[in-house]
């Protein structure tokens, strides 16, 4: 629940390895995508699946950062304008004006209607 909060409030949301990668993905704000080969490739190969699927601007912990916060945000802003709705609209949601929970229920009701037996 926290970081759903802080995450709502972040200006930039720096992302390693979480599912609140999803909330700064609904909520359209700019992530970087931190990633070390340092972490195992676990971390590292999970990573390289959100920098690929949602197209997240990604910094490699282990080299120089050298751009500057001008040109960063820019290029944090047009990743959300390219990729971000295209990702949400094929990967998070099927119905797009109901609500998730109004989603399960209406599958978990017809499951059981149809196993009342």
């Amino acid at each position: 629940k926290q970081t759903h909060h802080y995450v709502s409030k972040a200006f930039i949301v720096c992302f390693l390895d979480s599912s609140s990668i999803i909330d700064a993905i609904f909520l359209k704000k700019k992530i970087i995508s931190l990633n070390s080969k340092v972490l195992g490739n676990n971390y590292y190969f999970r990573n390289q699946i959100y920098k690929k699927k949602v197209g997240l601007f990604s910094h490699d912990l282990e080299k120089e950062f050298n751009i500057k916060p001008k040109i960063l945000i820019k290029k944090l802003n047009i990743k959300i304008k390219k990729n971000y709705n295209i990702f949400i609209k094929n990967n998070l949601t099927h119905q797009k004006n109901t609500k998730g929970s109004f989603q399960v229920i209406k599958v978990l009701n017809k499951y059981l209607e149809k196993n009342k037996n």
